[in-house]
């Protein structure tokens, strides 16, 4: 359970940011480099974390 509530919260807050990202997009506007280089870096880490367990 504790297991499933951790995921969960981390696709949340994934989804989160890319829907920020796809707004910005879709209203025309360029997402900032600094915004995409912190989404980056986030997914990374996760992969890092999935891979070395």
């Amino acid at each position: 359970m504790l297991v499933g509530d951790v995921m969960r919260n981390l696709a949340d807050t994934f989804a989160r940011h890319r829907n920020s990202l796809d707004s910005q997009w879709s209203q025309g506007r360029d997402a900032d480099t600094e915004s995409l280089r912190r989404a980056l870096c986030q997914y990374r880490a996760l992969f890092h974390r999935l891979l070395s367990t």
